[in-house]
């Protein structure tokens, strides 16, 4: 079994009086958004990431809902390339990536030196043909 780290990274400035005027957090205005917040925010996530490693745990996973204030991932691939570079060994899995072709990035491989390991959530609308989901589930017990 092996034991990974999921967090969503959200952008906690928002006020809750918006969020619920747009039920919800999509369509949330980017006017909320203050870069120097941000900035500290990314930054605790990564160090938080790194501390995973540290403390042993086999890896992290990563989602994105483009920049939502509940998910400040915006494109994972982006925080996997700097996961890879700022940690020796973890593994780092993206969690319904859904570019083609990322899976044999030469690239994404390279700096992660094949850490990179790529999954859908089951029962996900990206994992729901029957190969997709049955690669997913042969995976499963390894992630």
């Amino acid at each position: 079994m092996q034991l990974l780290y999921f967090h969503e990274r959200p952008y906690g400035y928002v006020p809750e009086e918006e969020v619920i005027k747009n039920r919800g957090f999509f369509g949330v205005s980017n006017r909320f958004f203050d870069s120097k917040k941000g900035s500290d925010l990314y930054n605790t996530y990564l160090d938080e990431m790194v501390y995973v490693e540290e403390m042993g745990l086999d890896g992290v996973v990563l989602n994105e809902h483009h920049g939502t204030p509940f998910c400040m991932g915006a494109v994972m691939d982006v925080e996997a390339a700097i996961l890879a570079r700022i940690t020796k060994k973890m593994k780092i899995v993206l969690l319904g990536n859904p570019l083609p072709g990322a899976q044999s990035d030469p690239a994404g491989r390279g700096i992660g030196r094949d850490r990179y390991d790529f999954a859908r959530a089951p029962g996900h609308r990206m994992g729901a043909r029957r190969g997709q989901r049955a690669a997913f589930q042969q995976r499963q017990p390894g992630v």
